[in-house]
């Protein structure tokens, strides 16, 4: 900043500080370069002698990426109280500073303002709109803008691929995505990236190497971004070692490629604990809070609950409210018997960091619940009531050849509901008979929740003969099983929906392997149990030697 002031001295000096096109340089460098000053900027700016258009941009630019985006929009207003015309380049950071503030109201009057300026049409201008709505999780708003577009480029499919994913519309993104294909315009890496996360999420493994192969044929270098979007998307999806694979080839790796790795290996603790030392003591790179959450996050699953809860009290950083509630569902998977000291503290402590939080609630309940003490879950379920707090229906969803198809809790209105519980009931009640220490679920939510893109595989043939069943619970995330089983002849997909269970992290639910010959008859054989999913396909594939080609 010091060359800075020097170069502003010599140019008041010199008589210069006139020349608009000169001091929009300087406000250039003092905006947008790492040693500039944003506050100097905006200062000089209102100083100058009638400054150009160009000099308010990168002002506002400096602004909308900075952490005080809201002063990108005074100084846009007092722009306007000067009488300077807007440029194209004008909106688009505006924008930008909306969405990281997530003003929606005030985006649309900047939006009335592109309109009035004869800019409405402008692509550039038109993409960042899109981003906007967006991240104000108007995906309708953004949708009406990319429709009404008359040009379009691949940022355009971008900002439209991206809303859709963020807001959870992965369907809408596929199909997009094959429109995209259809008015011929090539994916670049970000559309790969992008698509990469909603496959994902989706727990299409499919799609996810179709996107793999993408990569290799159209000759995409395996940049940092892509290969830790592959890296996820494989872990997530169960095939570690195709994510492993990626992972070693990658030339150079980032905190977010440790961190896919990492929790990729959930289950596997060993080798989840030489991840996380190479990484710092081998490679350099300090772990950050998302990589102390992965490691408590595969103790837990593990069933190493004290080891986790020491793990986290002698970490050199706080533990934020995300790394309790891995721990804490956990403990509704593994404390059976409610008496374990871990999961008293963990409640204790999660609930004074976020005592309102509606997911911390039904766990704490749950759990409750689930060791008998009704009087200790009413008291919490009455607190919920008392604050308002409604928890959201959850959802699941299960992927028959190529179509997907989802249910919601409490909705009984499939047209084959009651086929699918009839299944459901013969299902649970021969586990009852057959299982040693299984009992029918009577918790209303899951004891744990199940990975954010649970992936099950499954060989499920029509007519009467031997396929398995991945037992989950008795509640709407088992209809799309069921609905599975019963409708398909091909790979069964199930992908219920964690974010509405009140946990954030991926645990396993308690899964149980049944063998049995006709589908409509409760005339089951059992043949293995596993009490938790711990690196599920290397246990499906140690099982029955078949998975490991599906993989």
């Amino acid at each position: 900043m010091g060359d800075l002031l020097q170069i502003h001295a010599q140019i008041q000096i010199s008589g210069l500080s006139r020349d608009g096109y000169l001091m929009s340089e300087v406000l250039r460098l003092c905006a947008l370069s790492p040693f500039g000053s944003l506050d100097y900027a905006r200062n000089l700016l209102y100083r100058v002698e009638n400054p150009i258009s160009s000099s308010w941009n990168h002002v506002i630019r400096g602004y909308s990426g900075s952490g005080s985006p809201k002063e990108a929009i005074l100084v846009y207003l007092a722009m306007r109280k000067n009488e300077k015309k807007p440029t194209y380049l004008t909106f688009p950071f505006l924008f930008k500073a909306c969405a990281a503030l997530s003003a929606l109201e005030e985006g649309r009057q900047i939006q009335v303002e592109i309109v009035k300026h004869g800019l409405d049409s402008d692509v550039y201008v038109q993409n960042t709109l899109i981003h906007f709505y967006g991240c104000c999780r108007q995906v309708v708003y953004a949708r009406k803008v990319f429709d009404f577009m008359s040009l379009r480029t691949v940022s355009s499919w971008n900002s439209i691929l991206t809303a859709c994913v963020e807001n959870l519309k992965y369907g809408d993104s596929i199909v997009l995505f094959n429109r995209m294909r259809v008015c011929e315009f090539e994916p670049d890496e970000a559309t790969l990236v992008i698509l990469l996360s909603a496959f994902t999420e989706l727990g299409n493994l499919s799609l996810g190497k179709w996107i793999h192969s993408q990569v290799i044929v159209k000759g995409f270098s395996m940049t940092c971004r892509l290969g830790t979007a592959l890296v996820d998307m494989y872990s997530k999806c169960g095939a570690l070692g195709f994510a492993g694979l990626v992972f070693e080839r990658m030339s150079e790796r980032n905190v977010w490629t440790w961190s896919a790795i990492i929790l990729g290996h959930a289950g596997l603790v060993d080798e989840g604990y030489q991840f996380f030392n190479d990484m710092e003591h081998v490679h350099g790179i300090k772990p950050m809070m998302t990589h102390y959450g992965a490691m408590v996050d595969i103790l837990a699953r593990s069933g190493h609950l004290v080891e986790a809860y020491r793990f986290i009290e002698t970490m050199p950083i706080e533990a934020d409210p995300v790394v309790w509630r891995t721990l804490l569902s956990a403990c509704g998977i593994y404390d059976a018997n409610g008496n374990s000291w871990v999961g008293t503290k963990v409640k204790e402590r999660l609930l004074k960091m976020e005592p309102k939080r509606i997911g911390n609630l039904v766990m704490v309940a749950n759990m409750y619940a689930e060791v008998g003490q009704w009087e200790a879950a009413a008291i919490v379920r009455r607190v919920m009531k008392d604050r308002g707090l409604k928890k959201m229906p959850g959802e699941s969803s299960i992927e028959l050849e190529g179509s997907i198809f989802r249910f919601y809790s409490g909705d009984d209105a499939h047209v084959d509901f009651d086929r699918l519980n009839w299944m459901l009931n013969a299902m649970n009640l021969h586990m009852n008979r057959t299982v040693m220490g299984y009992a029918i679920p009577v918790a209303v939510l899951l004891p744990g929740d199940c990975c954010t893109s649970l992936q099950a595989f499954f060989s499920v043939p029509l007519v009467p003969s031997q396929f398995f069943i991945l037992f989950l619970h008795f509640s709407f995330p088992v209809f799309s099983l069921v609905f599975g089983m019963a409708f398909s002849g091909c790979l069964v997909h199930l992908f219920p929906d964690q974010s509405n269970w009140g946990i954030h992290e991926r645990h396993p639910s308690s899964l149980a392997f049944l063998d049995c010959h006709d589908p409509s008859l409760p005339d089951f054989d059992h043949r293995h149990h596993d009490s938790h999913s711990c690196g599920l396909i290397h246990h499906l594939a140690a099982i029955f030697p078949s998975f490991s080609t599906v993989v």
